[in-house]
C-alpha cells in the first residue's frame, strides 16, 4: 500500500477508521460476527449500521442496495476469531466497487498466520491495496508486539491522520 498510520491498538483504529470516514446520513454494513470494536466503531461514528449474515455476501450487497446514495462501507474481519473461517473478500471487494462503496478488512486473526509469507487473508485472496482500500493489521497477535498499522492510499490515511479523533488525541 502507498501508506501506513500506526495506532495504538487495533480497537482504537477501528473506531478511529468509521469515525473519520462516516456520519449521521451514512452506512456502515458489517457481517453479524464481526469484532465488537468495529461494531462500537460504527455506533460511536452516529452512522446507519447493517449488518448481514455471516459470511454471505449477498447479504451485504442487499443491504447496500437496501441505502443507495450515501456514503458507504464495507466492513468486515479478514478472518473471523471465534471460528477462524475467512471472509468471502475477493466477492465483498467486487459488490463494493460496484457499488461505490469502500471495503475496510480488520485482519487482526489474518495477518501472520494465512497467506503467502504470512501476508493475512487479504493477500490469500489475491486482493492488491486498490481492491481493499484501507486494511488494518493489529501487531499484537502473530507478531507480538503492540499497536496497530492501517494502510491505504495517501488520501484515506491523511484524511483519517486529520480528522480522527481517536487518533488525534491519543
Amino acid at each position: 500500500a502507498p501508506r501506513a498510520l500506526l495506532f495504538g491498538s487495533g480497537f482504537l483504529a477501528n473506531l478511529a477508521v468509521v469515525q473519520a470516514l462516516l456520519g449521521d446520513d451514512d452506512l456502515c454494513v458489517q457481517d453479524r460476527l464481526n469484532h465488537a470494536s468495529l461494531i462500537d466503531a460504527a455506533r460511536l461514528a452516529g452512522c446507519r449500521l447493517r449488518r448481514y449474515p455471516h459470511g454471505d455476501a449477498e447479504g451485504a450487497l442487499r443491504q447496500l442496495r437496501a441505502t443507495p446514495d450515501v456514503a458507504a462501507m464495507v466492513v468486515t474481519d479478514g478472518v473471523f476469531s471465534m471460528d477462524g473461517d475467512v471472509a468471502p473478500l475477493r466477492d465483498l471487494a467486487v459488490l463494493s466497487r460496484s457499488q461505490d462503496a469502500l471495503l475496510y478488512v480488520d485482519d487482526a486473526h489474518g495477518v501472520g498466520v494465512i497467506g503467502p509469507e504470512g501476508r493475512g487473508s487479504v493477500a490469500q485472496a489475491n486482493l492488491k491495496h486498490t481492491e481493499v482500500p484501507l486494511l488494518l493489521a493489529p501487531m499484537g497477535k502473530a507478531f507480538g508486539g503492540q499497536g496497530a498499522l492501517l494502510f491505504g492510499s495517501d488520501a484515506l490515511i491523511s484524511h483519517v491522520q486529520e480528522t480522527a479523533r481517536p487518533y488525534l488525541f491519543s
